[in-house]
């Protein structure tokens, strides 16, 4: 079991895959995944090894949704992150109809609309996603999974496998089952103490610190909205290679108000963020930044903290730290200090969520 739970700590920090607004996008091979590393058993995605897992995520990385929807239909799979898109997509369709009504005048309507979709109450009744501050001004919805990277690879009730050991993610926990197979998911699903076969671990939801750090704002007027949210984690260091992996992640959603709940829309946006990172004994680092302008209503970025730029072909950062030893934990590499902005279009002079602090 320490075997597993280390892994998982390996899994838990490494997994930050970027996920396109509407451009950046390369295309993708879906034949460049070998499909004799992983398999689709009982609707969950089961990894050969961990090289296969790691590997089939990294090549993911930069797919739009066309492009996740076709590879996970030519392996037979449904990701949590395109039941996302579909909530989203069945949420646009619904409110298409009542644009340009005012609450009073849907109100009015002969049979007045559900405020979502069939498609919203369908993964909404099996715990997909969450409605939050439900009854008042702010009532909005999102994942229930504790934290939103590991979206692209979990199936609908939040599992996956890496050879014989199966995981499930859910809203504060995870389950660890080794020496197990797919047979075995409503045994894991029905666990809910930890026992001699099956690990459960209480996930970090709200946490700062110099290595670790989360944070979240919003900004609201005239109906619209605006949030971001970062995530950031020092992970771990390879003496043989000098070798230090980190993640760094921000989310951007924009949201108006339609049908008396918030709903994603697409708008145009600005996203800006500027970081000072530091590492090793003689305090190296750099002061980076990174900067983007589009369109959209979700949108997922895995930034390079030394260079400023979005991921490419790698779904996780490093940086040679020769001055360190693994054993020398003064200073620690850590975030000096961390400023992202998102602006959108709303209010008198635009909506801007930021988030800065210093450590």
């Amino acid at each position: 079991m320490k075997k597993s739970l280390m892994f998982l700590s390996f899994i838990i920090s490494l997994l930050l895959i970027v996920n396109s607004c509407n451009d950046e996008i390369t295309s993708q091979d879906f034949d460049s995944i070998d499909k004799n590393e992983l398999k689709v058993e009982n609707g969950i995605l089961v990894f050969n090894s961990s090289n296969s897992f790691f590997k089939t995520i990294n090549e993911i990385a930069n797919y739009s949704d066309a492009e996740r929807k076709g590879w996970e239909e030519s392996i037979g799979f449904l990701s949590q992150n395109r039941i996302i898109s579909q909530i989203i997509e069945a949420e646009q369709e619904h409110i298409a109809p009542y644009m340009d009504l005012s609450d009073d005048e849907l109100l009015d309507q002969e049979n007045v609309p559900s405020k979502h979709s069939a498609t919203f109450y369908k993964y909404l009744d099996y715990g997909v996603i969450k409605i939050t501050d439900e009854g008042t001004e702010n009532e909005s919805w999102d994942y229930s999974v504790s934290n939103k990277m590991y979206t692209d690879f979990i199936n609908i009730d939040g599992i996956f496998a890496i050879g014989d050991t199966l995981f499930q993610f859910n809203k504060d926990v995870v389950k660890i089952y080794p020496k197990s197979n797919t047979s075995n998911v409503d045994k894991l699903k029905m666990t809910n103490v930890s026992n001699e076969e099956i690990s459960i671990i209480q996930l970090k939801t709200n946490f700062k610190s110099t290595r670790y750090f989360y944070d979240k704002d919003i900004a609201e007027a005239d109906k619209k909205r605006i949030s971001v949210e970062v995530y950031g984690d020092m992970l771990y260091f390879i003496e043989s290679s000098k070798t230090l992996y980190y993640t760094y992640v921000v989310f951007i959603r924009c949201q108006e108000k339609k049908l008396f709940s918030w709903k994603d829309i697409n708008t145009e946006f600005w996203i800006n963020g500027k970081w000072d990172f530091r590492y090793g004994p003689l305090n190296n680092g750099w002061d980076a930044s990174y900067n983007w302008h589009g369109n959209g209503c979700y949108c997922k970025r895995s930034v390079n903290p030394e260079t400023g730029e979005l991921i490419n072909e790698n779904s996780s950062f490093y940086v040679k730290v020769p001055e360190w030893e693994p054993w020398d934990f003064t200073p620690i590499p850590y975030f000096r200090n961390i400023y992202w902005y998102g602006l959108r279009y709303g209010g008198c002079c635009g909506l801007k969520a930021e988030i800065g602090f210093n450590f």
